[in-house]
């Protein structure tokens, strides 16, 4: 249920489309992601992860697999990275944890639907077949 003057429809999915929407609580494309008195990075190395206080978190039991279809999903989402050091050096063996929606929003918080981790190679990289949430 939403209440008036709400533009979401109550899911995780809807908050997170109303907070990035300009003036609406989120950050704005190219707004700075730092807490409050932290410094840029220095030249040549890259800025840490914006920091966040929402979840969803780490899962524990969370199983490995770099597919996350259920069944009768049609894959539809193929995301592929590299996990880098500071100074732009790949680094192999980084656990990847992947949450996310099902179509309609919701989350599963009792199983493992729509939830993994991969473990990215000597180059960094990682790859993981998905739907679009």
């Amino acid at each position: 249920m939403t209440r008036r003057g709400d533009h979401h429809d109550g899911t995780r999915a809807g908050r997170d489309r109303e907070r990035a929407r300009p003036g609406h609580g989120g950050r704005e494309v190219g707004q700075d992601a730092r807490r409050p008195g932290e410094r840029p990075a220095p030249a040549g190395r890259a800025d840490a992860d914006p920091w966040e206080i929402e979840g969803p978190y780490y899962r524990l039991g969370t199983p490995q697999r770099s597919n996350l279809l259920e069944p009768g999903d049609k894959p539809e989402l193929v995301l592929t990275g590299r996990v880098l050091n500071p100074e732009g050096r790949p680094i192999a063996g980084a656990l990847v944890n992947f949450w996310h929606c099902d179509h309609r929003g919701g989350y599963d918080m009792v199983g493992y639907r729509y939830t993994g981790y991969v473990i990215t190679d000597e180059a960094g990289r990682y790859r993981l077949t998905t739907i679009v949430p």
